[in-house]
């Protein structure tokens, strides 16, 4: 400990005497952690805002094929597939309205697979709480789900026992949007990550993460000790956001993953530190 920092520890202990100043301290805190999220987080969840269809406007002429994971009604994979329609889908969704209106959505379209289970970190079944109307915050974890939910048991698997599945050496581009188990469905592609066979790996981060005691420091460990660059999306373009520096700030938001042969697509929307 150098000089300074015995300095900084010296008051910091004298002034946590004071039950006055502690309070000032958490109010202090908690404003801060305001600020942190009113920059980092997303204002309005609309892709054509909050910079998900400029991303993929300028990814998706690259990618030959995705995995959609958490596709709900089907709306992301509907915006690719009027950039590329030639381009090959697999979409996994546990929700049963939801599966249902994905697969009237897709029925004429032939490079479309519309999967009804979810993914995780491991195969086997969990409870899945679909709100009604096929609801965007449906979800395996119960005090996410508000509202009128019905609960049903589906099914489980991996990404990584997708690609052995579907006999696919890689990915070009897989978005998880699963609130709240995103984290597992990243683990699960664990060794597709490990052999950089996934192009983009956009997730989605929000206060549901703390539910299941997820992290995106853990996300960034994954993805960061094997290869892949991460970066925060905004309505402008990709940002580099420092978790060591800002920590976890717990409010939605879309991180996107990149591999190393990929880094050079995306150089022209890299903005610097977020």
């Amino acid at each position: 400990m150098t000089p300074t920092q015995k300095l900084l520890h010296a008051i910091q202990n004298i002034l946590s005497r004071s039950r006055t100043i502690t309070m000032l301290a958490a109010k202090i805190r908690n404003q801060c952690n305001r600020i942190i999220i009113q920059r980092f987080g997303i204002s309005d969840m609309s892709p054509i805002v909050n910079g998900e269809h400029f991303i993929l406007n300028h990814i998706v002429p690259v990618c030959t094929s995705f995995f959609d994971i958490g596709a709900n009604k089907g709306e992301w994979s509907l915006h690719i597939l009027k950039i590329n329609p030639h381009t090959t889908f697999q979409l996994y969704e546990p929700g049963i309205k939801a599966f249902n209106m994905c697969t009237n959505r897709f029925e004429l379209q032939q490079n479309v697979c519309v999967n009804n289970f979810a993914l995780s970190d491991s195969t086997g079944k969990i409870q899945f709480y679909e709100q009604d109307n096929a609801g965007e915050m449906s979800s395996a974890i119960q005090k996410w789900a508000n509202g009128p939910c019905k609960t049903i048991e589906v099914d489980t698997t991996t990404i990584d026992a997708e690609l052995s599945r579907l006999n696919i050496e890689k990915i070009s581009y897989v978005k998880i949007d699963v609130e709240g188990f995103d984290l597992k469905v990243l683990k699960g592609a664990k060794q597709a990550i490990i052999g950089n066979k996934i192009g983009f790996i956009q997730f989605e981060y929000n206060h549901s993460w703390p539910l299941l005691g997820a992290t995106l420091a853990e996300a960034y460990e994954l993805l960061e000790d094997n290869g892949y660059s991460i970066f925060l999306i905004k309505s402008e373009g990709l940002y580099i956001y420092d978790i060591k520096v800002y920590g976890e700030f717990y409010a939605f938001s879309n991180f996107i993953a990149v591999s190393p042969e990929n880094l050079p697509h995306i150089q022209p929307i890299i903005k610097g530190a977020a």
